[in-house]
Order: C-alpha cells, then sequence, then structure tokens
C-alpha cells in the first residue's frame, strides 16, 4: 500500500436542509438526548416530538458507536459535523464493512443517507478548537483525492440510499488486499449511472443488505416507514431504494419482489 493512501467513506444525511427549515433547533434536547432516563418526561416528549433532534442526534449517536467498534478492529479516522461525516481506513473491505454497518443502522432508526466511497491520498494536517465563553473557533484539515473522490460518488446524482463505489476502487474490488475473499467477501452491484456526474457507462455499489432474516426485516420496516411518511417531491429517493434493495436481496439469492411498496418481506419458500 503507497503512502498516505487510503479508502475514505462520506456519509451524508438526506433531506437534512428541509429538516432544518421546518423543526426549531432545540438544543438542550440535543445535548441531553443521550440521558433521557433520567429527565422529565416532558424533555422525553419535546426530544420525540421533533424530527430535527431525533434525526440529528441518532446518526451521530450511531456514527460513533459504529466508529468505536470498527477502532477495536483496525486504524482508522473519523472526521463528523453537522450532517456528514469522513471516515478513512487503509483497506476498501474496512470501509465497507463499516459503511455497510453503519447504512443497516440508520435504515432501522429511519434516518434517510446515502454515501459514497473512493480511493486515493488522503491526510489529517490539523485539528484544533478553542471556545470561549463568547464563542468558539474550530478548524479540521484535512486534504486529499479520497476525500473528493468519495464526495463526488455521494454527489453523483444517483437516487436513493446507497453506497456508491467511485470509478477510483475500481481496481481494488478484486485486490487481494483489498478484498481478501475476492468477491465473496463483499458484494457489489452495477448501478445505471444514467443522469450522474459521471461519464463512465456504469458505476459499481456495494450490495449493503443485512442477510439475518431479522436484521433485514427490521432495516426493510424502518425503510417502508420513512417512504409512508415522506412527501411525494421525495417518492423517486424511495423508488430507487426499493430498486436497489431488490437487486442486492436477488444477488443474496431472495426472490424479487413484484411490490416494492409493500410494509413485509414476502415469505421465503421452503427449500426442500
Amino acid at each position: 500500500m503507497k503512502k498516505n493512501q487510503k479508502a475514505v467513506i462520506f456519509v451524508d444525511i438526506l433531506g437534512f436542509k428541509s429538516l432544518v427549515g421546518k423543526h426549531p433547533l432545540d438544543i438542550k434536547s440535543m445535548l441531553t438526548h443521550e440521558k433521557y432516563y433520567s429527565i422529565e418526561l416532558d424533555e422525553i416528549l419535546r426530544y420525540l416530538n421533533n424530527p430535527l433532534t431525533k434525526v440529528f442526534t441518532q446518526f451521530h449517536s450511531l456514527l460513533k458507536h459504529k466508529v468505536d467498534l470498527a477502532q477495536k478492529k483496525h486504524a482508522l479516522t473519523s472526521i463528523s459535523f453537522s450532517d456528514s461525516a469522513f471516515i478513512s481506513t487503509n483497506y476498501l473491505f474496512e470501509a465497507v464493512a463499516i459503511a455497510s454497518s453503519l447504512m443497516q443502522s440508520l435504515l432501522s432508526h429511519e434516518i434517510p443517507a446515502r454515501m459514497g466511497i473512493g480511493y486515493g491520498t488522503f491526510a489529517t494536517l490539523r485539528f484544533r478548537s478553542d471556545i470561549t465563553p463568547d464563542g468558539g473557533d474550530h478548524s479540521s484539515h484535512f486534504l486529499g483525492s479520497a476525500v473528493i473522490a468519495a464526495n463526488k460518488a455521494e454527489s453523483c446524482g444517483i437516487k436513493g440510499m446507497r453506497i456508491l463505489l467511485d470509478p477510483s476502487t475500481s481496481n481494488l474490488l478484486t485486490s487481494p488486499i483489498h478484498n481478501p475473499k475476492g468477491k465473496n467477501y463483499f458484494k457489489y452491484l452495477k448501478c445505471n449511472s444514467a443522469g450522474s456526474k459521471y461519464l463512465d457507462d456504469h458505476l459499481n455499489e456495494v450490495n449493503y443488505w443485512p442477510i439475518g432474516n431479522k436484521e433485514e426485516k427490521e432495516c426493510w420496516r424502518g425503510f417502508q416507514d420513512m417512504w409512508s411518511s415522506s412527501p411525494k417531491k421525495e417518492s423517486i429517493h424511495y423508488k430507487e431504494t426499493a430498486s436497489a434493495i431488490d437487486s442486492m436481496r436477488v444477488q443474496l439469492g431472495k426472490p424479487k419482489m413484484i411490490n416494492l411498496n409493500r410494509r413485509t418481506l414476502p415469505k421465503e419458500k421452503i427449500r426442500k
């Protein structure tokens, strides 16, 4: 592995700008949400009834949990801010594992997000925070081609809750270092890049769908709950997500779904 070469994830909450515009900024609830077992009932209800508070706090809580778990297995750098985050790892399979696990949790908790993964240079130069009673001065200096690639993949124009792989990762998909067991270590699919910023005919995306029966039911339920409560103007994101999930399930040996807006997953036939 070349020096300063990293696989970088960029994760971004979908529709966050709309949430900020529609709901009040309840800083007190955001700061105390992890301790609501010790606060008053009205505080809990205020937290639960504010979608902005729920999405923002749960996103960062789930992100921290996944990063903490991953750090027990390998080195990584995580940089979160506002409604997004960058996570860098040494190898692609590490990045895919973190991104997939995070996406599953976000779906289960009804938090819409999209991710991009790129590979290239990455370096952190300085992190500084100076807080005074009247304000603060914060800086986070990091850069590299992998940052640009991950951001480009996430914002390329392809709709839905996806984990998109920038072309910079293409040569790593069959690498014994970045994908140790070949295609069986982590799965990916071709997705149509029509309408995206890429000139390539196709783009790869990660198959993040869980294998366990309980886990996939939780993910599907969370996704359908989001879809049923979403505005009509956002329906394209959910239709594209449902179609992508269906393709992921088929790749895992599941039957293709006829109705993608069904509340429960179809029962599988027992193989004799």
